[in-house]
Parts: structure tokens; C-alpha cells; sequence
């Protein structure tokens, strides 16, 4: 029996995102970092999960940021670092190219979406130095543009939200 997007969030106790989908917390180190920003718990996890029609919409984080696949649609993670794109395909299908887990290094500006025919897709996002909302940031996406103007209609489709 398939699982609603409504029912997973539901019974996962998912709670909208502010780049798009649905997250909960499941993990923050007790122990403490000092970072330029301040402090930071060594390391925090979340459930993500983006139903077939959302986006993880593009930005970038201060701490490196891992992404681990669990179920559902396979997820393209767009990369845009330093003048240089790259596509990564999040799923269990290794013999098409999918990966498990994916690590997007700190400063790599990125977005996602579910490619499939299932109804949603559900990751982990593992942040180390722990995350903390002062340190998303929204890229200008008319500079991405001016960057990356093979890739102006993805970037539109990802774009962060004004």
C-alpha cells in the first residue's frame, strides 16, 4: 500500500520549510563549536520531504551539508559553485547513475526536486558546524543568471522565493 504525501508528513510530524517541503529535526549535538557567526552545535539532522510538484528552493548554508536517500522519487540536486554547475541524481537506482548521499561543501549555492512518478520523496539532511537559520542564505538570482545563463530556465524553476 502507497503512503499519501498528507499521510508521511502527518505520521513523520513534518512541519513546512522555508526553502520548500516539509522538515523535522531529529538531531542536535549537545556539544558546542565557536564559528565566525558565534555558536554552533557540532551537528544537526532533519527528515526532508519534498512532494512531487515542490522544491527545495536555491540557496547556500555556512557549514557543509550532506543529503542521505531514503524513499520515494529520486531527487536531481542542482549544484552552482564558483562559476561551475554540476547535476547530482539522489536515489537508490545506483546501475542508472543515482547516488545515496551527497555532500554539498559549505557556500555551494543548490537546489532540488522529486523526479518520478511516485508522490514524494524523502530524504535526511545531516549540517556540520550544526544548522542555524542566521545561516541560510538566499542567492540573488539575477546573478546566477548573469553566472550560469545556460541553465536560466532551471534557475527559474528553483528560484528563492522575493
Amino acid at each position: 500500500m502507497k503512503v499519501s504525501a498528507e499521510d508521511a508528513i502527518k505520521t513523520l510530524g513534518l512541519k513546512p520549510h522555508r526553502e520548500g517541503g516539509w522538515y523535522r529535526r531529529t538531531y542536535e549535538s549537545e556539544h558546542l563549536l565557536q564559528v565566525a557567526q558565534g555558536f554552533r552545535p557540532c551537528g544537526t539532522s532533519i527528515l526532508y520531504l519534498l512532494k512531487k510538484s515542490e522544491v527545495s528552493r536555491l540557496h547556500s548554508l555556512k557549514s557543509d551539508e550532506t543529503w542521505y536517500f531514503h524513499s520515494g522519487n529520486s531527487l536531481e540536486l542542482n549544484l552552482f559553485d564558483s562559476g561551475e554547475f554540476r547535476c547530482v541524481q539522489l536515489g537508490n537506482a545506483i546501475e542508472l547513475g543515482q547516488v545515496p548521499q551527497a555532500t554539498m561543501a559549505a557556500g555551494t549555492v543548490f537546489g532540488a526536486f522529486p523526479c518520478g512518478p511516485e508522490e514524494w520523496s524523502l530524504v535526511s539532511c545531516s549540517v556540520s558546524p550544526g544548522f542555524d537559520y542566521a545561516d541560510l542564505i538566499w542567492p540573488d538570482a539575477d546573478e546566477l543568471k548573469k553566472q550560469y545563463p545556460e541553465n536560466e530556465s532551471l534557475l527559474r524553476k528553483l528560484a528563492p522565493l522575493k
